[in-house]
Order: C-alpha cells, then sequence, then structure tokens
C-alpha cells in the first residue's frame, strides 16, 4: 500500500488492533442453519429461536413494535417470524446475541474497550466484506448488505 501523510494502514495493523471477541452463542451457529435450509418453515426457525430468551424477546419486541404496526399482539415465536420474515429474523437475532454475549462480560470489555475505534473497525469489515462479496464469484448468491452486517 501505498503511503499518505505518513502513515501507513496495512491490514496487519488492523488485524492486530482489533478487540477479541467472544464466539457467538451456539443459537446462532443452528439458526444460520436452519436458515440456510430450503426447506425450513417458520416453526423450524421458531424453535431455534425459543432456545435462547434473549433473541426470543427481542424477536417478540420487534414484531410488535409501531413499525410493523399489528392490530393484534403476538406471542407466538413462530407467526413473529412469519411475519418479519426470514432475512429480519436473521439480522434481529443476530444483534440480540451479540448483545447477549457483550452483556455477560461488560465488566471485561470496558475497562480497555474503545468505542471509537470497534465502530471504526466495524465500519471497515462491513465494508471489506461487501466489497469481497460484489467482487467473488464465490459469494454471488449472497447480498451484498447481507454481507456488510
Amino acid at each position: 500500500m501505498s503511503e499518505s501523510t505518513g502513515q501507513q494502514l496495512n491490514i496487519l495493523d488492523l488485524v492486530n488492533r482489533t478487540l477479541e471477541l467472544p464466539t457467538l452463542p451456539e443459537v446462532l451457529v443452528k439458526l444460520n442453519s436452519v436458515l440456510g435450509n430450503a426447506d425450513s418453515s417458520a416453526d423450524d426457525v421458531a424453535d431455534v429461536i425459543s432456545r435462547d430468551p434473549a433473541v426470543a424477546t427481542n424477536i417478540l419486541r420487534i414484531v410488535n413494535s409501531a413499525y410493523y404496526g399489528l392490530q393484534v399482539r403476538v406471542s407466538s415465536i413462530s407467526l413473529a417470524v412469519s411475519v418479519m420474515g426470514f432475512n429480519m429474523t436473521k439480522k434481529v437475532a443476530l444483534k440480540a446475541a451479540v448483545f447477549s454475549v457483550f452483556g455477560k462480560r461488560r465488566e471485561k470489555l470496558i475497562e480497555n474497550f474503545d468505542p471509537t475505534g470497534f465502530w471504526r473497525h466495524a465500519i471497515y469489515t462491513g465494508t471489506a466484506a461487501r466489497t469481497l462479496g460484489k467482487q467473488s464469484p464465490l459469494l454471488a448468491d449472497a447480498h451484498p448488505e447481507d454481507l456488510y452486517i
């Protein structure tokens, strides 16, 4: 890479400066598998989601929000998944799982946590993933915005 204003930014520097993140919960791994299966139903997805209270609570909170404007309150995970759709369900589940993991390790993370650096890293990583997705024939079926997230 070329130098600009005396600072050289390379990928190893970025990797070395990243925060070591905890692994995501087992429920997300299983959820990705179920959502990746074309034969999966809303009940299959709901079965996985119901194993994690944080994810289930967030799914129900979102589907019952003003954003969806439903006339009746949804209390079934399966119905919530049907209303939200698989893509939105996956995004909400990811958010809930990540915040759940961070919440359990909050004290340990806060002492060395740089929110601006984390935000910058997230933006760089998302942008790189989206760009690679657009360029790679292996990721031709993936939506670039899903790769960004």
